[in-house]
């Protein structure tokens, strides 16, 4: 077994991010063009009966993944940002008219609704709004300072991370009131999945930072993130949605389900446990293996009567063997971290 590196796993938490960007472009230009510029009805409310994806929130999503698609660019930053603003905008200007019962003529802008039957035509849902104008101030710091903002580009997406789980949480269970504010426009399933994705793109961009970069470590803590962590997202979401399915089937009664709940949880948390732990103690073995290997070439350098040294790409010396101290004169910790121009002449 091939125990990929952190850089390995960083490189394809940073192509996550790239693809998010794409997927959200793609799929929110699916919906603005095909949905409402083609009246496919499939497109806007993805199953029958379900809420639509208003026309601004398709639009605003194609604008959230060109600017993020921007930000990977070697373009000048100021377009993602300039696109971000626009995100903040239109995310700000439907809150305050939420709030303020106003009426900026945003809502209806590209296509009429004719749809919507709680709330105002064409108007985004109130989380919506507030999930924009978090992904857009994201964009807006990704790359500002030399991304020294990253923890707050992090912040605004795990808090719509929080907003997406609660939306899809409301549909899986049947819960209005977790996807809708009374009298006002809820939000669509569909959204909330392209929320996901965008968010976690925005996370992923710097995968050597902040949360994700426990997820790349090559170390046990690492194994441990990317094994567990997907799972303890999602399983109690399908076993509970499964558990919650039973029991409106009339499968079996109330007391039954939690137990059935609690019993699954137990068992498929105590194998992803195992799994995790196995992979580590593969993981160690092999490091271990790799760290013999690495001391008897070590050997073989140093009872070598020539000096054989390695330098990095600047000729900064890294390492030296005891053969060619002896031959320079020179102590490991004098020659060691110098560039080698310097000390040979």
């Amino acid at each position: 077994m091939t125990v990929p590196n952190t850089y390995y796993y960083q490189q394809r938490i940073r192509h996550y991010s790239l693809w998010a960007a794409y997927l959200t472009i793609f799929f929110g230009a699916l919906v603005f063009v095909g949905g409402w510029g083609f009246n496919v009805e499939a497109l806007r409310t993805l199953l029958p009966n379900l809420v639509s994806m208003k026309a601004n929130t398709s639009f605003a999503f194609v604008l959230a993944g060109g600017a993020l698609a921007l930000h990977h660019s070697q373009l000048p930053h100021f377009w993602a940002k300039l696109i971000s603003a626009l995100i903040l905008l239109i995310g700000g200007l439907t809150l305050l008219e939420i709030i303020f019962d106003l009426h900026f003529g945003i809502d209806e802008l590209f296509f009429a609704d004719p749809y919507t039957v709680h709330g105002v035509a064409g108007r985004m849902a109130t989380v919506s709004a507030i999930s924009f104008i978090l992904i857009g101030l994201a964009l807006c710091v990704l790359t500002s300072w030399q991304g020294r903002w990253w923890w707050v580009a992090n912040i605004c997406a795990l808090l719509v991370l929080v907003n997406t789980f609660t939306t899809i949480l409301g549909y899986l269970y049947g819960i209005n009131s977790l996807y809708q504010m009374s009298g006002y426009n809820p939000m669509a399933i569909h959204t909330a999945i392209l929320f996901f994705v965008i968010a976690m793109g925005v996370i992923c961009f710097y995968p050597h930072k902040g949360f994700m970069r426990l997820v790349t470590l090559e170390s046990g803590a690492g194994v441990l993130m990317r094994r567990l962590l997907p799972a303890i997202l999602f399983l109690p979401l399908i076993l509970g949605w499964l558990t919650f399915k039973g029991q409106q089937f009339t499968w079996y009664d109330v007391s039954f389900g939690w137990a059935l709940f609690a019993a699954s949880n137990i068992v498929v948390f105590s194998f992803l446990v195992w799994w995790a732990a196995r992979a580590i103690e593969l993981a160690d073995t092999d490091k271990d293996k790799a760290q013999k290997v690495s001391s008897w070439q070590q050997a073989i350098l140093n009872s070598a009567d020539l000096t054989i040294i390695s330098t990095d790409l600047e000729g900064t010396i890294l390492t030296c063997n005891s053969g060619g101290l002896t031959q320079l004169g020179y102590q490991s910790a004098d020659i060691i971290g110098k560039v080698s121009p310097i000390i040979f002449h």
